[in-house]
């Protein structure tokens, strides 16, 4: 694409791209009881890993 016309920060998307419009704040996550669990074991073990 050539043209720089779309929407800003799109504008390298030309103007036929529109900007995605969440009713929600950005980077929401949805988690499980596996990602709750890994995040737990990391926070434990958090010492020991960041001495490898």
């Amino acid at each position: 694409m050539q043209s720089e016309d779309g929407p800003n920060p799109w504008w390298w998307m030309g103007k036929r791209s529109f900007p995605i419009v969440r009713n929600w704040v950005t980077g929401r996550d949805v988690h499980t009881h596996l990602d709750v669990s890994m995040a737990e074991w990391w926070l434990a073990h958090y010492p020991g890993i960041k001495n490898l």
